[in-house]
């Protein structure tokens, strides 16, 4: 009904208004058949229900035709089916039709069939198969996508319509199925809705409200109102013997108290649901007009424009190209959405492309479904096909064009206008896959998006003209960049030399040390040992064989004495070892040389570098200092023994002299597995000192750089700077671990080492 005062000389409408009030006369008459008592009642409105259905199967046949333009072809079916439908109308109120009503199952009253009732449903059920065959064959043949889902929902609406109304017919034939299925009936309304609402179905968006609110309301009515009739006749009134009046009166106060409710949801609904998106659509693409006026990055002026169609808009896939300076091509600056749409995108777009030269002519968006509906029309047809074959291989919808002025385009070139030509210079254009749901792009969203393209044009100009002073100061950035690099190269190749003329001075000069210290070092380290090891033994064999010739205070005083003097051998032998290690490393580093790497017992080797530190001089004995070692005794590390004495020994003697004469002195080391590297095990030394302030902290690692009071320049003294550059270099190029400092003042300082272990290093040699 809507649909036909909408326009009343439309064909479709009144063939569809006709179809619609059929259905509707059917539903009437449903209704007033369930609630009526008698007998001579119930049959009057069984019959008068299927005048409705005696005409339902030629409108929709009727509609079908009608809708898919193919009405001519079918002219006399048509006038067959209402000359059908009339005869059987003439005969419905006689029982040739409907013979008798009959109680059937839990209904009071069922109708029971006339001797050409069979040939009517014949007629019915032929005729509906028709028409869904046309329907069907219409969507699969269908080349406009658009038109194709139009089809395609008709269709599977008043299929599963069809079916569900057929449930009605079982009992007519004493089947034993109910019409459980009667709801479904309304769902031919809302697929047809859908296609309006989202396919542009006779463009009719006012219809939605209208049929889905009155015929939802009637159908959900009659069909809560049949449903409590067929539950309180057939099992409440059974077994509770409540008399037929009372369940009638309660399925109509039901029916009644459902109306209102049923009614506001079904506007609510409408409201909330199916009309607010393109308001929204037209108030997103305004917020992003506005906001791409304070983008001035081409880059992401471009990427902004597509997320906010893709994102907010809710299309498949956007992307924008420009117009390129020597004017030859459209380049794509930026794309975005499905992946299977957006590959498929043409990189570059001639400027002599059929597709540029009928955006120019145009100067309007195009669409698609246009397209395919001038196709093989005009004077333009074969640019019209050449257009449509670009949409297609690109996954395109819609090509919105953005024009400029040509006196803001061409600002500043010095281009004069050719005669003849347009004043507005196509710029950039904006490519739009499908919306995500399916909807066709109504006229309104195309205007909104081809203004939106008009304004973007000039803050893309903008935003090139941006660019284009960036490229003009990196240019010039990169030139600076690469005089300062050449001369900062020539600067390290002239350090490199001095350098390598120094390490070559070095290398000699430990050479000589090494020959020069090696030699008196083998004496005493031989001597030592020779000492303890051989004369020592035989003086205290000797002294035991005499040792009733001297008195006893003697010989406890000559005991004392071998103790001291074999200790003192043993030290003096250790201490040239640890001398000859020494050298042997300084040689080593300057040499590039590793050395040889073991098993190490972490524990082990704090012990005898503590030892050592104590030991080292009779001035620097530790003396007044505590020395911790928080970790337990199975922690193994990878590492040159000598090469590590001497870091743990540098760092123990470092931070001793680092805390002065303060009256409490405590050293902490710390060990354990490293928590971010399970194969590294992590070793604090950690003093209470004064720490290192925070200027100084970066250069302690520096060579030459210390803050000692520099002793002399014999080699080895105090303050020259070396200490901390070798342990550095021991640590990381040598051991291949990590060494950091950490201090606050007055906080103290820690030293963190990172070491690797032995497992995880013998694995990582065999896999290389």
């Amino acid at each position: 009904m809507f649909l036909y005062l909408k326009n009343p000389a439309g064909k479709i409408n009144k063939i569809f208004a006709f179809w619609s009030l059929s259905v509707a006369f059917w539903s009437w008459g449903y209704f007033m058949w369930l609630f009526t008592p008698g007998y001579s009642g119930a049959l009057f409105w069984a019959r008068f229900l299927m005048a409705g259905a005696i005409v339902i199967p030629s409108t929709f046949l009727h509609f079908t035709v009608v809708y898919l333009g193919i009405n001519k072809k079918f002219v006399l079916l048509i006038r067959a089916c209402y000359l059908f439908s009339a005869s059987y109308l003439l005969l419905d109120m006689t029982p040739l039709f409907i013979e008798k009503v009959v109680p059937r199952y839990w209904f009071r009253w069922w109708p029971i069939p006339g001797p050409l009732y069979h040939i009517f449903q014949i007629y019915f059920v032929a005729t509906v198969v028709i028409a869904h065959i046309l329907l069907f064959r219409r969507a699969y043949l269908e080349r406009n996508v658009v038109r194709k889902n139009q089809f395609r929902i008709v269709a599977i609406g008043t299929l599963i319509a069809y079916a569900g109304g057929s449930t009605n017919y079982f009992l007519w034939y004493n089947i034993p199925v109910p019409p459980i299925f009667n709801f479904l009936v309304t769902f031919y309304v809302a697929f047809i809705a859908y296609a309006i609402l989202h396919y542009r179905l006779w463009d009719l968006d006012f219809i939605i409200r209208k049929t889905i609110v009155f015929t939802g309301l009637f159908t959900a009515v009659a069909v809560a109102g049949a449903g409590v009739m067929a539950l309180t006749q057939g099992v409440i009134g059974r077994y509770f013997r409540i008399p037929m009046p009372v369940t009638t009166v309660l399925s109509v106060a039901i029916a009644i108290f459902l109306y209102e409710p049923i009614k506001n949801l079904l506007i609510n609904l409408t409201d909330r649901f199916l009309f607010q998106k393109k308001f929204k659509i037209t108030e997103i693409v305004t917020q992003a007009s506005e906001a791409i006026a304070l983008v001035q990055s081409l880059k992401w002026l471009s990427r902004r424009i597509v997320a906010f169609l893709v994102t907010k808009c809710r299309i498949t896939s956007a992307a924008v190209y420009l117009r390129t300076r020597d004017n030859k091509s459209f380049f794509m600056r930026a794309r975005r959405g499905e992946r299977a749409r957006v590959e498929h995108l043409s990189r570059i777009i001639w400027s002599d492309d059929a597709v540029i030269k009928y955006l120019e002519e145009r100067g309007r968006p195009v669409e698609r479904a246009q397209l395919e509906d001038l196709q093989g029309n005009g004077k333009n047809a074969a640019v019209v096909a050449k257009v449509l074959e670009f949409l297609k291989e690109n996954k395109v919808e819609v090509i919105v064009p953005s024009f400029l002025r040509r006196r803001i385009s061409e600002a500043g070139m010095g281009k004069e206008m050719e005669p003849g030509e347009r004043e507005a210079s196509l710029r950039n254009v904006l490519l739009l896959g499908p919306k995500k749901s399916d909807e066709a792009y109504t006229q309104e969203e195309l205007d909104v998006f081809y203004s939106l393209a008009q304004e973007s044009a000039i803050a893309i100009e903008n935003a090139r003209l941006y660019d284009e002073a960036v490229e003009r100061s990196r240019l010039l950035a990169e030139i600076n960049s690469e005089l300062e690099h050449a001369h900062d190269k020539l600067k390290v190749a002239q350090a490199s030399l001095i350098v390598a003329e120094k390490k070559a001075t070095m290398v000699g000069m430990a050479k000589a040390i090494g020959h020069e210290v090696n030699n008196p070092l083998s004496t005493v380290i031989y001597r030592s040992e020779d000492i303890y090891k051989d004369k020592m033994i035989k003086l205290k064999n000797l002294l035991a064989e005499n040792a009733g010739l001297l008195p006893g205070d003697i010989k406890t005083k000559l005991d004392k004495l071998l103790f001291q003097i074999e200790d003192d051998a043993s030290r003096a032998g250790r201490s040239a070892q640890r001398i000859n290690a020494v050298i042997r490393t300084l040689t080593d580093i300057l040499r590039d040389t590793k050395g040889e790497l073991s098993a190490l017992s972490l524990y082990v080797l704090c012990r005898q570098s503590i030892e050592a530190a104590r030991f080292s001089t009779y001035e620097e004995n530790l003396g007044g200092c505590t020395i911790d070692l928080d970790f337990g005794s199975n922690l193994l590390i990878l590492g040159n023994q000598d090469q590590l004495m001497q870091v743990f020994l540098n760092l123990i003697k470092n931070a001793y002299e680092a805390m002065g004469n303060q009256r409490e002195r405590k050293i902490v080391i710390r060990a354990n597995v490293d928590t971010e590297d399970r194969r590294m095990v992590r070793i604090e030394f950690i003093d209470n000192g004064p720490g290192i302030p925070p200027e100084v902290l970066p250069k302690i690692w520096e060579q030459g750089f210390s803050t000692k009071q520099k002793a002399d320049n014999s080699i080895g003294a105090a303050g020259q700077g070396q200490g901390l550059y070798i342990v550095k270099h021991m640590i990381e190029s040598i051991h291949k671990g990590s060494i950091v400092a950490e201090s606050k003042p007055g906080a103290g300082t820690t030293f963190i080492l990172k070491l690797p272990m032995p497992e995880i290093i013998q694995e990582a040699a065999a896999n290389a």
